[in-house]
């Protein structure tokens, strides 16, 4: 139902998008930054998350019912209400049964401030699917101002599917689109930081990605910013070492047991899948542990299509991350206008 918004071909070409991502950079963060005293500490992690939240919440819900975490303080609460929940996700999702034993116990499993940010983090969706559903019902696709397009199109698959009672679909887009605004924001913001701390690291990395981005301007589009090879490595290479996605994703095996990887194992057993292991496949990245970005470069193609076999930052197959495409336009572009060279001059590059 919700594949079609996040194509690649519709993210990439989708004019809205433009209007937000280039009001979000360039109206608000690049001129706040532009600002910083450099002699000061700075939570780059926090700010890539505002941005982040900002572009999802308006793709999601409409332009004018988004987030302004990067202009309004009185909204970056937001940000620790999903801090507060992440140490409580392992108790909620992977062990209800030992947190249950625990309580009964006497042991806060998870604290209480786990729930405190779960209860503010739903009514937080469900305000923000309220006001995307009034933009919905006053607007059409054709005056796009607040139209809310992830929200839209879903609510209309939905009620064409009749899969979900009327009396319940206000509900369900609410859960659905507060999913995809969790997943939107915190992994996108994870990489991006990163990739700055690598490049702080790296200058011959940073005056490589420089030079390929000379020609980049405020108007270079989406589709020519994909494909620039060295940035494209960059992150590649990032998410290899530090990879923006939750783990370790468990699944039981089915009763009948199975065969994985060689080894016989019995219905019933959890097994999951390491992100960080995977990449750290020395047979498949050689000296894992750094950071080389040339690999992505150098490799021939039977070797590019065997790293990108052990690569799973965004999952694989029909549960692999549905935002992907989103994700990458975001950060690419995110990252390509912060480090051109020709730009206003960012006090710390």
């Amino acid at each position: 139902m919700l594949s079609h918004v996040y194509t690649k071909s519709y993210v990439q070409n989708s004019v809205e998008l433009d209007r937000i991502i280039h009001t979000m950079l360039y109206e608000r963060l690049l001129p706040q930054m532009r600002s910083w005293d450099t002699g000061k500490s700075i939570d780059m992690y926090s700010h890539a998350k505002e941005f982040m939240m900002d572009v999802a919440t308006a793709y999601l819900y409409g332009f004018g019912n988004g987030t302004n975490l990067i202009g309004q303080s009185e909204e970056k609460g937001m940000l620790h209400e999903y801090e507060a929940l992440m140490p409580g996700i392992f108790w909620l999702a992977d062990a209800p049964s030992i947190a249950a034993i625990g309580r009964r116990l006497g042991f806060q499993l998870p604290a209480p401030e786990v729930f405190v940010a779960h209860e503010k983090i739903a009514e937080i969706g469900l305000t923000l699917a309220e006001d995307a559903k009034k933009s919905y019902l006053r607007s059409s696709q054709d005056n796009t101002d607040s139209y809310p397009t992830v929200y839209g199109y879903f609510r209309d698959k939905l009620v064409a599917s009749k899969t979900v009672p009327e009396n319940q679909i206000d509900f369900a887009l609410a859960g659905e689109m507060s999913d995809h605004l969790f997943a939107g924001h915190k992994a996108t913001g994870i990489i991006v930081t990163y990739l700055m701390i690598e490049l702080a690291r790296n200058p011959k990395a940073l005056a490589k990605l420089q030079e390929e981005l000379a020609d980049v301007t405020e108007a270079t589009s989406a589709q020519t910013i994909d494909r620039l090879p060295y940035l494209h490595a960059l992150f590649m290479e990032t998410m290899r070492i530090w990879p923006g996605n939750f783990g370790p994703f468990p699944r039981d095996v089915q009763a009948e047991g199975a065969t994985l990887c060689g080894f016989e194992v019995p219905g019933g057993t959890i097994v999951s899948a390491s992100v960080y292991a995977l990449h750290r496949n020395s047979e498949v990245f050689p000296n894992p542990e750094q950071w080389l970005p040339e690999r992505w470069i150098d490799a021939s193609s039977e070797k590019r299509t065997e790293m990108l076999k052990w690569f799973w930052n965004f999952g694989s197959g029909p549960r692999s991350c549905i935002g992907l495409h989103l994700a990458t336009r975001s950060k690419h572009t995110f990252s390509s206008k912060l480090y051109c060279p020709h730009a206003a001059p960012l006090p710390f590059l």
